[in-house]
């Protein structure tokens, strides 16, 4: 999880454009599951919203998923939930 001094009130405006990137291993349904943890704090995010990449070897995905940031606290309850994943290897 982010810590609170990655989001400074003073240099983020919101709403503002934001991307998230989950990393976790590569199953089927990691992006499934991805963005059910992001839905009740950010539910216009979609499939359409995310890009992923696999690792050189095939056994890590990584997802970026962009939307629009409407507060701190919401970037906090997104964090928080990502974090919370058992799926999840890292969140930036």
């Amino acid at each position: 999880m982010m810590s609170n001094e990655a989001f400074d009130d003073d240099l983020m405006q919101f709403p503002l454009p934001y991307a998230v990137k989950v990393m976790g291993n590569n199953q089927d349904n990691f992006t499934s599951l991805v963005l059910a943890a992001i839905n009740p704090h950010a539910p216009e995010v979609d499939e359409a919203a995310v890009s992923s990449r696999l690792s050189s070897g095939g056994k890590y995905i990584s997802l970026t998923i962009s939307f629009t940031a409407h507060s701190r606290p919401q970037l906090e309850a997104i964090y928080a939930a990502l974090g919370a994943m058992p799926q999840v290897v890292m969140v930036l």
